[in-house]
């Protein structure tokens, strides 16, 4: 899933489950990521939602200087 970011969806607001799927992750890893302050979520009735632009921003912050070096960001775990 390759999605380009622009002013118009920027904040555009996605799903927990697209999320998951553009990161790579597990339920338990998003979680994670919310909890520790690491990605906004928001609150839409009982759903959580995340912006584009944060999660963008969220990878920029974490992505690997070079290719042989371990990259901060989290993998997956089995339950995605």
């Amino acid at each position: 899933m390759v999605i380009l970011m622009t002013d118009s969806n920027a904040s555009a607001l996605m799903t927990s489950r697209d999320v998951m799927k553009y990161l790579k992750v597990s339920r338990t890893t998003l979680w994670r990521l919310t909890r520790d302050g690491l990605l906004t979520s928001y609150r839409v009735g009982g759903d959580m939602r995340f912006k584009m632009s944060d999660v963008q921003n969220y990878l920029e912050r974490h992505k690997s200087d070079s290719g042989d070096k371990a990259s901060d960001a989290p993998h997956g775990d089995s339950d995605a």
